[in-house]
């Protein structure tokens, strides 16, 4: 599978710029091999400090050691694309898809569509693990996944390569759960599609009891936000 994650400027995915960026193929070994792991300039904004605060980039670094965006969008996508039969995987995927769409459109002049990214296999970790364990209290941010699948994250959280591995490694083990293992990857990525708009609606909902405008978008593995042309 190709892994994927970004650490990027804000939670917004329709407003955050990335500042680094991983994209590597994970063997069935749960070794990394090919790969690109890229660090972007900012170029015309700054990274907020409670940003730096969870990836550890500042903009004095990133201005000094990152490569232009364009440059580091292209060796993603060429990354990805050197892979076709690989799914794409990653913790909550539609969050990094919907990054990229827009950094695609502010530096390239293109879309996410446009990469053949969309008509790819996705696996998301989160999807799989709010479908396999509904009722598990507690948080399923990639930290305490790690930790309840056994996967090593250590002081690397937080960092586009570590957190794209540890989501890599909890999806494989996720893949070996009875209730999934043997399905195929379109399989897989048609359920999440459902699977994803059922969770929405139930998170909603329940944010809903204390906030009736709370608004969860259901779109997978591209939030419906990003309005891609058909």
């Amino acid at each position: 599978m190709i892994i994927f994650d970004l650490e990027t400027t804000s939670a917004d995915a329709g407003e955050a710029r990335i500042v680094t960026a991983f994209a590597g193929v994970l063997g069935d070994d749960g070794t990394v091999s090919d790969h690109v792991d890229l660090l972007a300039r900012p170029d015309g904004f700054t990274i907020p400090a409670e940003a730096t605060r969870i990836h550890g980039i500042t903009t004095e670094k990133a201005l000094a050691d990152g490569i232009p965006l364009a440059t580091a969008l292209a060796l993603i996508i060429e990354l990805i694309q050197a892979h076709p039969d690989e799914p794409i995987a990653g913790q909550n995927i539609a969050y990094d898809f919907t990054v990229l769409h827009h950094e695609l459109g502010r530096a390239l002049g293109a879309t996410i569509a446009s990469t053949g990214m969309l008509d790819r296999h996705v696996l998301d970790s989160i999807i799989f693990d709010r479908f396999l364990y509904k009722y598990r209290k507690g948080s399923r941010q990639l930290e305490n996944l790690a930790r309840i699948y056994g996967v090593p994250l250590g002081d690397e959280a937080h960092g586009a390569r570590a957190d794209a591995t540890a989501a890599g490694q909890i999806i494989q083990r996720q893949l070996r759960h009875p209730e999934l293992a043997g399905w195929s990857f379109e399989q897989l990525h048609a359920a999440q599609v459902q699977w994803r708009a059922q969770q929405s609606a139930s998170i909603e909902a329940w944010l809903q009891r204390t906030d009736p405008e709370a608004a969860i978008d259901p779109g997978w593995p591209l939030l419906l936000s990003a309005a891609v042309p058909a």
